[in-house]
């Protein structure tokens, strides 16, 4: 029978008859059923509980199950499995997996089992209270630096050629599987990359996460944070992660409706890539060159997946269905524009520029002072 891999009500009976014939507890059942966690492009995500009499307490706790859609699902549920296993047995805070399966024949695809981190995203964190902005943002600096910190003999990823020139194979790779007739401006941007790769080269390799951003983090009321969704981590340079997550942070979508709305979104994305840097190189030195080359390298990177979106099958870029709908208007333009402030920087801001940017921090500051001390007063009254 065929299972669509969407659907928990066909998910559920499959997955609890498979993990009744290789968990020994007997009685086994859902305790809490399975929900579809709707966030993600790469993975279909449902959150669950066990109950049943002798189960291990491995298996009591709150759990998740990710099912690998694309054309090499087995591989990333793999590699997935393994990378966050290598973490979590050297300290770091990722969920352990519990459970692997590469065939096909239980869910229709390959997934994995494993613990689900307790809390809420540091983003729904700041979104909820944007004064935390200032603890979660060094809390993410930390977190990345540690990972960067951890030895990376025997993790099972490869590194057996520089990172620069892994992705700049995958792009030509890529290319040529979805043949893609790409504008002037991304050859130019190509060729950019190729010509510059010696800005990266040699490196020293550390363990990237590849999509390290305030979704990706749970963090618990107890102030614990999680590190989750690892399907993109590479063994390489480490500006490579910080440059993804700058861009992540300074390109993704705030455009709501009010002005004083897009200036508090407008500086709490300061703020927080500002926090960010700051505490990383308290830690960590940054060279601005390779950091600079990467942001152009992830630039491009989006802005060529946009571009096959058009042309290609999601699944087969290793995504869900459909994903090509959910990308934002302007996706590709937006990273056009952003690969070339990096590629060609220009000058260093003029005295005037300084000023606007700053009566522009001031003014969003206010806004946000006025917006928390208004939420303390109808908190009060409530009260």
């Amino acid at each position: 029978m065929s299972i669509e891999p969407s659907a928990a009500e066909q998910v559920g009976p499959a997955l609890l008859g498979y993990l009744r014939d290789r968990i020994p507890a007997s009685d086994l059942g859902f305790a809490e059923p399975l929900e579809q966690v709707t966030r993600g492009w790469e993975t279909y995500i449902y959150t669950f509980s066990l109950t049943g009499s002798d189960l291990d307490p491995a298996w009591e706790r709150p759990l998740i199950l990710r099912i690998y859609p694309g054309d090499d699902p087995a591989e990333r549920a793999l590699r997935e499995a393994a990378v966050q296993r290598f973490a979590k047995e050297h300290g770091y805070p990722a969920p352990y997996p519990l459970a692997l399966e590469t065939e096909q024949s239980a869910l229709g695809r390959p997934f994995m089992v494993m613990e689900r981190a307790p809390g809420l995203t540091m983003l729904e964190r700041i979104m909820g209270d944007p004064r935390l902005a200032f603890k979660l943002a060094p809390l993410m600096a930390d977190l990345q630096v540690a990972l960067h910190r951890l030895p990376v003999d025997g993790c099972p990823l490869p590194s057996d050629k520089p990172l620069v020139s892994r992705r700049l194979k995958e792009m030509q790779d890529a290319r040529i599987q979805f043949e893609l007739q790409l504008p002037p401006e991304a050859e130019r941007a190509l060729a950019w990359l190729a010509d510059h790769r010696d800005m990266v080269v040699p490196e020293e390799v550390s363990l990237c996460h590849q999509d390290f951003h305030p979704l990706n983090i749970i963090v618990g009321d107890d102030g614990q944070a999680t590190v989750i969704d690892w399907t993109g981590a590479a063994l390489g340079d480490r500006h490579s992660d910080i440059a993804n997550t700058l861009v992540l942070l300074e390109t993704a979508p705030a455009n709501p409706p009010k002005l004083q709305d897009r200036l508090l979104a407008r500086f709490g994305r300061g703020i927080l890539v500002w926090l960010y840097l700051r505490h990383y190189r308290r830690r960590l030195p940054i060279d601005r060159e390779r950091l600079r080359f990467w942001q152009a390298m992830r630039a491009a990177e989006w802005w060529g997946y946009t571009l096959a979106l058009d042309v290609a099958d999601s699944e087969a870029l290793g995504l869900k269905p459909n994903v090509g709908s959910k990308v934002p208007p302007g996706h590709a333009e937006r990273m056009e524009h952003y690969f070339w402030q990096k590629a060609q920087p220009r000058a260093r801001p003029t005295s005037t520029s300084r000023a606007w940017v700053l009566f522009t921090l001031l003014g969003a500051l206010g806004l946000l002072l006025v917006r928390a001390t208004r939420r303390q007063g109808q908190t009060s009254e409530t009260g």
